[in-house]
């Protein structure tokens, strides 16, 4: 007895989750089909066609189901892309026009909110100018204050959260921070202006920086030539969704590039605005808690003493390694009795030490 299968697959545009139920339900059409044939003429090798059918029906399913995934959501991104120019801005200072950093907009809650780096925001309270541009290219300027901030370095969260008037609304488009956050060994494209006389035509692009390291809230990623230099912080780096995975920090020695993670740092920002400007984390060594900082706090100079001499000494605001403050045992040589002395800033100013003796 000779058995057919017909596979149809129809193709919706901007259907694809529907794409999962349909090969589903092929399955179980396929199977139900199958074994009654097999049951009725009671054929061993019947069935286990039926169960071949059934596994290369499922196979197939899964394997059109990522590719169309792939696709709408490359199609995404590049629709995101079409309009970046009304989802990044310039910070620019109030007496010459130039630019400082890039930024760039979100919406949550039903309000619009703009991301710039700390090391250009400062603290709470700062008033903020910036260039946005209308969809003609027209530049438009509002100001914003600091309602968040984090801190300085590498190794903190250098971000801020910037209050807008939401008459912005008109002028932007709001990105979409991802919920699924950096992935290692993903590719980003980040955008921004990097240099003071870019205007919005000139805004840059530099695609594919691939992630090579993820900490707390630190992504270490490649740095191709473009859209380097002194104006891109702030700026967004998007996955394949369109959506935002980073915000660009800086770079070391022009090898690398370094961001914030975007979901981590802005859920925080967050946290600690409701909560008078505290988000306390714990600073643990092989395990133990050694002492807190706060969201508006970086680890500045580390000084390691063995029986009283220096024995080791790192300034880790530029330390180009990834970075967890619940891990200090991974960037801290110290060993059995040595004494750690941790000087915790504020931005750039040293405000307390941390000093403890490893055990």
């Amino acid at each position: 007895m000779k058995y057919f299968v017909w596979v149809l697959v129809f193709f919706v545009c901007g259907a694809v989750p529907s794409y999962s139920q349909v090969g589903k339900q092929l399955a179980k059409s396929v199977v139900k089909g199958a074994e009654a044939s097999a049951v009725k003429g009671g054929k061993t090798a019947a069935r286990a066609a039926a169960r071949q059918a059934v596994a290369d029906a499922r196979h197939a399913t899964r394997l059109l189901e990522r590719k169309l995934l792939a696709q709408a959501f490359e199609s995404r991104g590049r629709q995101v892309e079409r309009t970046i120019r009304q989802s990044i801005f310039q910070v620019i200072m109030p007496l010459d026009g130039s630019t400082r950093s890039s930024g760039f907009v979100f919406e949550r809650d039903g309000e619009i909110w703009g991301v710039v780096p700390y090391h250009i925001s400062g603290r709470v309270g700062n008033r903020i100018k910036m260039r946005f541009y209308r969809e003609d290219g027209r530049p438009v300027y509002y100001f914003g204050y600091v309602e968040s901030s984090g801190s300085y370095g590498f190794n903190g969260a250098d971000a801020a959260l910037i209050s807008l008037p939401q008459e912005v609304r008109e002028h932007v488009k709001p990105l979409v921070i991802s919920q699924e956050g950096p992935q290692k060994n993903t590719f980003v494209d980040s955008f921004g202006f990097p240099d003071p006389d870019f205007w919005p035509k000139d805004y840059s692009k530099n695609p594919n920086r691939r992630i090579l390291d993820l900490g707390e809230y630190k992504i270490i990623t490649t740095l191709p030539e473009e859209g380097r230099g002194p104006g891109a912080c702030g700026g967004p780096l998007l996955n394949a969704k369109g959506e935002v995975v980073g915000i660009h920090s800086g770079s070391y020695k022009g090898k690398l590039g370094f961001a914030v993670n975007a979901r981590a740092a802005i859920d925080d920002l967050f946290t600690a605005m409701e909560n008078g400007g505290k988000l306390l984390k714990p600073l643990m060594f092989n395990g133990v808690k050694i002492g807190d900082i706060n969201i508006s706090e970086n680890i500045g100079l580390v000084e390691v003493r063995r029986d009283g001499p220096l024995v080791f000494s790192r300034d880790f605001k530029h330390y180009p390694g990834s970075f967890n403050h619940t891990q200090l045992e991974k960037v801290i040589p110290a060993q059995k009795g040595d004494k750690v002395f941790i000087f915790i800033q504020q931005g750039v100013q040293e405000v307390r030490m941390e000093v403890y003796t490893v055990r």
